[in-house]
């Protein structure tokens, strides 16, 4: 396995505020855990598949190498423990979520609902917010890319700031998705909730 950006991890983890990382559903998401959770501890957040066999299936996979799980129905008060306990807490934010859950950026030149929670524990915790992707490069081999923290000026209020943050990332998985298309899962309906506004 390939890695580009380790470096990046390891100074933000050193600020001991933990790490909010985020990604897509796109190339090998679900390899990107086992190497991260040998860099230290790490939650995935994640909903739990409607098949029962599946998912049990699923969490072994994904807690073999070491990584929590947090559902979602459980997730800010685990979330804010694993972060002031300096532990990674990895998000993926390009799937659709209901109106009332969202805020609405650009996507594709498309509003998108989007989950603000992303932002949100960014604005509490003072975590550093990094990007994290993976995609095989061979039939036998993978490349995780680690982007440097972002930096983000902020200074607008409490919404405002949300909707900036969410709006970034939103944009750094779409250009990564236009490198290479044929890595995201494009079978979910990524826009099917509307702004009211298209809707009156």
């Amino acid at each position: 396995m390939n890695v580009e950006g380790e470096e990046n991890l390891l100074k933000a983890l050193r600020e001991k505020k933990g790490a909010l990382l985020f990604s897509a559903h796109y190339g090998s998401w679900e390899i990107t855990p086992f190497f991260l959770a040998k860099k230290g501890k790490l939650s995935v957040i994640a909903r739990p598949l409607d098949n029962r066999l599946l998912e049990k299936e699923l969490l072994k996979l994904r807690t073999s190498q070491g990584a929590h799980v947090i559902y979602k129905h459980q997730a800010t008060k685990k979330i804010l423990q694993s972060l002031r306990a300096r532990k990674m807490v990895a998000f993926l934010i390009d799937q659709n979520v209901l109106r009332q859950q969202a805020v609405f950026v650009d996507f594709f030149g498309k509003k998108a609902a989007t989950t603000p929670s992303l932002a949100a524990f960014s604005l509490r915790t003072k975590s550093p917010l990094i990007p994290v992707f993976c995609y095989p490069t061979s039939s036998h081999a993978y490349s995780i890319k680690i982007f440097s923290p972002l930096s983000i000026t902020l200074g607008g209020n409490y919404n405002r700031e949300v909707l900036k943050i969410t709006q970034i990332c939103t944009k750094i998985i779409e250009t990564q998705i236009r490198k290479n298309p044929e890595y995201w899962f494009w079978f979910h309906n990524r826009w099917k909730t509307r702004p009211e506004e298209e809707e009156a």
